[in-house]
């Protein structure tokens, strides 16, 4: 990030960048009640998600799940819905 430039989570209020007093070249950032909202709200679905789509796979889930590692591309949840 460059100095003197608000970020896209600050300027949306996820975040708040206070700077330090005792050396104004960093800052102290705290997540604010919006942005733990942001995070709290889909990620407990995400991580069943995650759960959820590979036992989906059935039989051959132990065949498919290393071929996907190997293939060096990421795949998104969408993709694997």
């Amino acid at each position: 990030m460059c100095r003197g430039r608000s970020s896209p989570a600050a300027e949306r209020g996820f975040i708040r960048r206070t700077p330090r007093a005792a050396d104004r070249r960093s800052a102290e950032v705290v997540i604010t009640e919006a942005g733990e909202q942001v995070i709290n709200t889909p990620f407990p679905r995400l991580l069943e998600r995650e759960v959820e789509l590979p036992a989906g796979l059935g039989a051959d889930r132990a065949q498919v799940v290393p071929a996907l590692s190997c293939s060096g591309r990421r795949f998104t949840l969408t993709e694997m819905a």
